[in-house]
């Protein structure tokens, strides 16, 4: 069970590892991916306004605020998880598709 959001990163990161490699600069824009999956999820139960008057040091600190503010937390994280895990394979298959020359069979 995923319980932060620093855990949900880095289970994206181990299990698109297992099927692409990844660099540094992937890992950042998955970060971005599963944040934004996340936070438009509980856009109607959080505003951005109240996350930013809380006034937030570290992301433990937030993840501590929405767990205690959100009622089905874990579950939305695990499903912004697992769309952004999703998203990205395929998205990534999609790109290797368009890459591919033309097919010559005719």
């Amino acid at each position: 069970m995923l319980t932060t959001l620093s855990q949900a990163k880095t289970f994206v990161h181990e299990k698109i590892a297992e099927y692409l490699p990844l660099e540094n600069i992937e890992k950042d824009i998955l970060d971005t991916l599963l944040e934004e999956t996340f936070f438009a999820k509980i856009e109607n139960i959080v505003s951005e306004q109240d996350i930013e008057n809380q006034h937030f040091e570290k992301e433990e600190d937030l993840d501590a605020y929405l767990f205690h503010k959100i009622q089905n937390y874990t579950t939305l994280l695990e499903e912004a998880t697992a769309e952004t895990i999703t998203d990205y394979i395929i998205n990534d298959q999609d790109s290797e598709e368009n890459d591919l020359p033309p097919s010559t069979n005719e």
